[in-house]
């Protein structure tokens, strides 16, 4: 009996452990659901996995309500603002950590399975979001705001077309001025210079200012 219950015990001490890595990886940055909630999620799956066993019927029932239930927790930390859509990263990890629970319950060869598992999250976690910020940041550098009329602005979109570069995605926004600025990711072709793009829309009447996204300087005046 003591035998029984230092295995189980062990199990749902590699859940804690488990659930606490990456718990820790969204508390430091700085998400709701943090260290204590990744935790007891991880603890809470391992643990109804290991009383189901218990009872005679559909293991395989069990784990899907539990998955289930982790859904309407994780719905609880996405919040949309305005247009952009915040906790969705945190709600897979919640989602993640319950399926590490689950394995731990289940023991075995489970555990080691979880164990890689975990690396695989925290690797997720970690170096996907650097690789996140090295796409955008691209994304963004290749980002032009053109201020100026509308028809001035609609201009300098086929002023652009006219010399070779490509308009990928286009999006206008109202300045507090009462203008607006229309900011147009860019794709060149093969060996042109960015500055292209800003010579090619300053010469249009109208246009105010043109600067790149990722620039901190004002936008070169016209």
């Amino acid at each position: 009996m003591y035998t029984l219950l230092a295995i189980l015990f062990g199990r749902l001490l590699l859940s804690t452990v488990l659930g606490a890595f990456v718990g820790l990886q969204r508390e430091q940055s700085g998400r709701p659901a943090g260290l204590r909630t990744h935790t007891l999620v991880c603890i809470g799956s391992a643990l109804i996995t290991i009383v189901s066993e218990s009872y005679v019927g559909d293991e395989a029932r069990i784990a899907a309500q539990i998955i289930s239930g982790i859904g309407f927790l994780g719905a609880g930390t996405i919040i949309r603002e305005g247009k952009t859509v915040r906790g969705l990263t945190t709600a897979a990890s919640l989602w993640a950590v319950a399926g590490l629970g689950i394995g731990c319950g289940r023991g075995g060869t489970m555990m080691w399975l979880c164990v890689m598992a975990t690396f695989l999250i925290l690797g997720t976690l970690g170096l996907g979001k650097r690789l996140e910020e090295k796409i955008l940041a691209v994304q963004h550098r290749n980002t032009l705001c053109v201020r100026g009329s509308h028809e001035a602005q609609s201009a300098a979109l086929q002023s652009l077309t006219a010399i070779g570069i490509k308009v990928d995605t286009a999006s206008r926004r109202r300045l507090e001025s009462g203008r607006s600025e229309l900011a147009v990711r860019l794709e060149f072709p093969p060996g042109m210079a960015r500055e292209r793009a800003i010579h090619a829309v300053m010469g249009i009447e109208g246009v105010t200012g043109a600067a790149w996204a990722s620039s901190e300087a004002e936008p070169h005046a016209g």
